[in-house]
């Protein structure tokens, strides 16, 4: 789950812009939006919130690809070149820090309280291969989704420009890398949800293989944006705009009425999800009024967006803990508990975020700068 910096070059775009290089303050608020929709599956009070909720990981790898991809389109396009080596440090820096204090606290309460814990699990865990091996806590699958696209993203990259050296744009078969990925993913869920039966959430919402479509739609549009962004901002303006949008909320609706255990999820509701956060992604980019001012809700979603990956890592313990409270005190309000259980979650992760992440990545900046190839970026990304 990657922070929300959005680089825009003017050259490129039909929209004008004062900078070239600007933090998307809209981008912050869909990661907070994500992060409050997960929130509310552990500790489930609201019936439809925990329905939907699991799908804020949908609009995270959604934002993640785009993110990511973002990054080294614009590396490239202001050196011509990616350095592989700076990529993969920095988010090491970035990710690694923040996950392996929560599993060094994991490891030392097991130990502590004799809970047993498979060294399958253990395995996975520290080697981010949940979603095969095994993992000690339920929600850290997605993070090893997200870890095995940027090793590979880079490299795919990287032979694109090697392919075409001499090219402006090398990445002009972008799209059809999605297309043939997307069919490849969307076929092996069909299959393997008629081969793994009954639902298991391991086998059908887990492995990577079944799940890397959804970033990818994020590196296409964040491609579009970057080397194709007048198509973009037309398809954003009247008359398409609401047609579009309309078009984004028919995608979600579905899920919004399902199980998660439904076939239809864990197969075409997957395309759904992301061509629906896709959309909303346009949507906040490609604003009719960009210069308007937020409102105090937004601005606060905003805010805990910085904070969302240390909140989505800290989230599940808290719940765990909720979830022990709720049982010996069954007479609290279940509302009242889970609006503890949010605030609980927001806190420890802004404090995990500032005691951990924040100080690695000062120091990531000192060392290893992204404005050395020439891109300005947030010290948060």
């Amino acid at each position: 789950m990657e922070s929300c910096t959005l680089v825009v070059a003017p050259e490129l775009t039909s929209q004008t812009h004062q900078a070239k290089r600007q933090r998307t303050a809209e981008l912050d608020v869909l990661r907070g939006f994500a992060i409050l929709l997960v929130l509310g599956v552990h500790v489930q009070a609201y019936p439809i919130w925990s329905r939907f909720g699991g799908f804020g990981v949908d609009l995270f790898f959604v934002l993640s690809g785009f993110l990511i991809s973002n990054l080294l389109f614009m590396e490239y396009r202001q050196s011509h070149r990616i350095v592989l080596l700076r990529f993969f440090l920095r988010r090491a820096l970035k990710l690694y820090p923040s996950f392996y204090l929560l599993l060094a606290g994991t490891l030392v309460y097991c130990f502590w309280w004799q809970v047993p814990v498979t060294g399958r699990a253990v395995l996975g865990e520290l080697t981010l291969t949940q979603n095969y091996v095994g993992a000690i806590w339920g929600h850290t699958w997605s993070l090893a989704v997200e870890e095995h696209f940027y090793l590979l993203l880079p490299i795919v990259l990287f032979l694109m420009m090697k392919i075409h050296p001499d090219s402006d744009n090398p990445f002009r078969s972008v799209p059809y890398v999605f297309l043939v990925v997307a069919s490849c993913c969307l076929a092996l869920r069909i299959w393997n949800g008629f081969a793994y039966r009954p639902y298991d959430h391991h086998v059908h919402f887990e492995p990577s293989h079944l799940r890397f479509d959804s970033l990818l739609f994020g590196v296409l549009l964040s491609y579009l944006h970057n080397f194709h962004s007048h198509v973009l901002s037309k398809m954003m303006r009247p008359p398409w705009r609401l047609p579009i949008s309309f078009l984004g909320i028919l995608a979600l609706a579905p899920m919004l009425i399902l199980e998660s255990t439904h076939p239809f999820v864990y197969t075409f509701g997957f395309t759904l999800l992301y061509i629906g956060f896709g959309i909303l992604l346009l949507l906040a980019i490609y604003k009719e009024k960009p210069g308007a001012r937020p409102g105090m809700v937004v601005r606060a979603i905003g805010a805990m967006g910085m904070y969302s990956y240390t909140v989505y890592l800290w989230h599940v313990p808290l719940a765990m803990v909720f979830a022990a409270l709720a049982v010996r005190f069954n007479m609290v309000n279940q509302y009242a508990l889970h609006a503890v259980y949010l605030a609980a979650s927001i806190a420890a992760g802004i404090t995990a975020s500032k005691l951990v992440e924040i100080p690695v990545l000062k120091m990531r900046e000192r060392f290893f700068p992204s404005d050395s190839y020439g891109i300005t970026a947030s010290s948060r990304s």
